[in-house]
């Protein structure tokens, strides 16, 4: 299974011992660059697709908020997937227009660009039944940039994980105010070049590779135990 909540959900319910295999990346090389000047917008990026209880409002209304709060900030929020039908007349609302840049579908190959070279990027898990067993692949997808992640999650496996990974701001999935805050102590700390860096040690056993030789090492045991018993014959 991908995450221990899922794990300990399944033990509960069953006697076995389930393993945990969670979602990893996949190693890209990449001759993308991070612009080190400050002298433009910092740039927010989103990769995916909003669909059931993962939706862009609270990360919405939480830029309005942090632009209310603090008018200098200077900000781009890159949307590259799907929208929900209700993305354009809440940008309005918000008068969040001149922040807001919506790419359409991209490419798995330009996805990892446009995460290579983000300032920031954020994902969110929302309320929703057994959301504590809910860890997207996206995710990992994100680790392996190694650029700082908000993640707008409840308590449970995501939030887990981004707490290891360490270059994470975390707030409740409904809690916007609390999510200004994290935008705007980004933004600070992308204007004095203080961003958080990820612990590497968590994210290089993340590489697909490394997945492979777990699951495979995993196998392996497995086949010599069933011969040792001979129930393998």
């Amino acid at each position: 299974t991908v995450s221990q909540p899922i794990a300990e959900s399944i033990q509960a319910r069953h006697a076995v011992s389930p393993f945990v295999l969670p979602h990893g990346y996949d190693a890209v090389e990449s001759n993308a660059v991070v612009d080190t000047s400050r002298d433009r917008p910092m740039r927010i990026v989103f990769t995916g697709v909003f669909y059931g209880a993962q939706q862009p409002d609270t990360f919405l209304h939480a830029l309005r908020r942090m632009l209310d709060q603090h008018p200098t900030v200077q900000f781009i929020a890159v949307f590259a997937g799907l929208l929900p039908s209700q993305f354009t007349s809440l940008v309005e609302q918000l008068d969040l227009s001149g922040h807001i840049e919506t790419l359409g579908y991209v490419s798995t190959g330009e996805a990892a660009e446009l995460m290579a070279t983000a300032d920031v990027l954020w994902m969110t898990v929302g309320h929703q039944k057994q959301a504590a067993q809910i860890v997207t692949s996206k995710l990992y997808a994100y680790f392996g940039s190694r650029r700082p992640v908000l993640g707008l999650v409840p308590r449970g496996a995501a939030r887990d994980q981004l707490e290891r990974y360490g270059a994470s701001r975390i707030a409740d999935p409904d809690d916007a105010d609390r999510a200004a805050d994290h935008l705007f102590s980004l933004y600070d700390d992308w204007l004095n070049d203080r961003l958080p860096t990820p612990n590497t040690e968590f994210v290089d056993v993340l590489e697909g590779r490394a997945i492979a030789a777990r699951a495979g090492a995993r196998l392996d045991r497995v086949v010599e135990c069933h011969r040792g018993t001979g129930t393998g014959r």
